[in-house]
C-alpha cells in the first residue's frame, strides 16, 4: 500500500482478499514495516501478529524486518537464514476466556 497511514485506516479486510497481507515501510533503512493480515476463509478475521506472513514477507525482500503487525501494533522481527528459513521474534500473550488481545497487547507496548 501507499503508507503506513493508509494501513492504520483500513477498517478491515480490502474488498475481494482473502489471506491478504497489506504492508508498507515505515523505514526502508532501518527494515521497519507496517502490515495487516487476514484469513476469512479459514474463519480468521484479523490476525494481530501474524507470523508466517511475516516471515514470507521477510524471504520476498530478502532481508531482516521488525513488522508493525495488526491493529494494535504487535512488534514481529525476523531475519533470513537462507532462501527457505527465516528466524521469528517478538512478544506473545495469551489470551484467556472473555479477555480481548487489544487489553493485553496494551499491557505489553503501553
Amino acid at each position: 500500500m501507499g503508507s503506513p497511514e493508509e494501513i492504520d485506516r483500513l477498517t478491515g479486510l480490502p474488498e475481494g482478499g482473502d489471506f491478504t497481507q497489506v504492508w508498507s515501510w515505515i523505514d526502508r533503512g532501518e527494515g521497519r514495516v507496517r502490515a495487516r493480515f487476514w484469513a476469512p476463509r479459514i474463519g480468521k478475521g484479523e490476525d494481530e501478529a501474524c507470523g508466517s506472513a511475516s516471515m514470507l514477507l521477510t524471504l520476498k525482500l530478502d532481508r531482516a524486518l521488525e513488522v508493525i503487525h495488526g491493529r494494535y501494533g504487535a512488534v514481529i522481527r525476523t531475519r533470513p537464514v537462507d532462501g527457505v528459513e527465516v528466524e521469528l521474534g517478538g512478544r506473545c500473550v495469551l489470551e484467556e476466556p472473555g479477555e480481548t488481545i487489544r487489553s493485553r497487547v496494551t499491557e505489553l507496548y503501553i
